[in-house]
């Protein structure tokens, strides 16, 4: 405890005097004895205003002393850092007495209590709360300190935690009483499970949303990664502007047996451009589209069981099937302008105008769509070069 000069009057505004003492604790303890034969006196504690550095007494902090006596007063405060002083009040101005007076002015520490069961209407607490029983608090919490409770904390009204909401041991953390919306920090939120601990998000009845304000990931460390759906499963059908799958040589399967297993176009599957349908029964057949560099085409093959199948093709309606439908018919005919046939290369039938100049494999046609005779509509090549022979039609 530090010795003070005690004042006759309060100090200017914005002044410190000499002993002046910092609240740091909530508790500041004044302590006044005199010297027999001074006469009784009153000191009464003053406090400076945070905002106007005007000093004023305290209402009701007034110390009595008798004559050659000692007396002490315990003033509570929950303002941190506030200036205390003390001022002689009794008998006033009077220096003589105070001559005989002795004081001293600290910030008093707070003697913990140690309690059962609490149950309170408001709690306000500038220290440490330790609690190892249980809290329960129907009305405000203001607490600026540390709390470290054991027992169950119930609080009815929402309690406002400055410092920060620390959790430890592994005891669970359960908030499954409250039916009321929950709101997370406006900050980051990491969550580091231990190893083996799930993490689980079920909405009962109600939709789920997660929005991410820029690029996001969302991938295991190990595992199959599995979304689905009660309903349609939609991928970016609201504002993706691509959708990319895979990465190397991964394979994309999709598993199903409906009439519209896979449906692309731009009404989804009502008219689409492209629709499979693996619905037949013990389905084992398909189609492989294979790739290849450039210039060296691009390959349509049967997939299936067996080691035979067939490939139909088929135009809706009575429309028609057309090949090579943006080739001009070419002079003598040419390569682009031909259904080729089996592995022998350049087999096939061949179109043009023209007596036939195209090179190609032995046997195969050339139909002359400018032909006016029986010799002169259509040739069979004979050398595997550009040797054709006509053939004779009927008129």
């Amino acid at each position: 405890m530090a010795q003070v000069t005690i004042l006759l009057a309060k100090p200017a505004n914005g002044v410190s005097p000499s002993g002046t003492l910092t609240n740091t604790t909530g508790l500041i303890r004044l302590s006044v004895s005199n010297v027999a034969g001074t006469g009784p006196s009153s000191y009464q504690l003053i406090k400076q205003n945070a905002d106007s550095t005007a000093w004023y007494f305290v209402p009701n902090a007034v110390l009595n002393v008798d004559d050659g006596s000692v007396n002490q007063l315990n003033w509570e405060d929950l303002e941190g850092n506030a200036l205390y002083h003390v001022v002689q009040t009794r008998p006033s101005g009077q220096s003589a007495v105070l001559a005989g007076a002795t004081g001293y002015l600290s910030a008093s520490s707070v003697i913990s209590q140690s309690v059962g069961a609490v149950t309170t209407t408001t709690l306000t607490a500038s220290g440490a709360i330790v609690g190892q029983s249980t809290l329960a608090i129907t009305g405000a919490v203001t607490h600026s300190s540390t709390l470290t409770q054991t027992g169950i904390a119930t609080f009815n009204a929402a309690p406002v935690f400055a410092a920060g909401l620390t959790a430890s041991g592994a005891v669970a953390n359960d908030f499954s009483g409250s039916s009321a919306d929950f709101s997370l920090s406006t900050g980051a939120a990491a969550w580091a499970g231990a190893s083996g601990k799930a993490l689980s998000f079920v909405s009962t009845a109600a939709a789920m949303t997660l929005t991410a304000g820029a690029a996001s990931t969302w991938k295991t460390s190990a595992g199959a990664l599995t979304v689905d759906s009660a309903a349609a499963l939609q991928l970016g059908t609201t504002a993706a502007t691509s959708i990319a799958i895979g990465n190397g040589a991964i394979a994309v399967a999709v598993t199903s047996s409906g009439a519209s297993s896979l449906v692309v176009g731009a009404n989804g599957a009502t008219n689409p451009a492209l629709k499979v349908d693996s619905s037949t029964a013990s389905s084992a057949t398909g189609l492989q589209i294979k790739s290849a560099a450039a210039a060296a085409g691009v390959a349509l093959l049967v997939l299936s069981s067996g080691s035979n199948e067939n490939l139909t093709i088929n135009a809706k309606g009575t429309g028609t099937i057309t090949a090579q439908s943006a080739v001009a018919v070419p002079a003598g005919g040419s390569a682009g302008a031909s259904l080729l046939l089996s592995s022998t290369a350049a087999l096939g039938i061949y179109v043009g105008s023209g007596a036939p100049t195209v090179s190609a494999a032995q046997g195969s046609f050339y139909l002359r769509t400018d032909g006016s005779s029986s010799s002169t509509r259509l040739y069979v090549n004979s050398s595997g070069s550009t040797t054709w022979v006509a053939v004779t039609t009927a008129s």
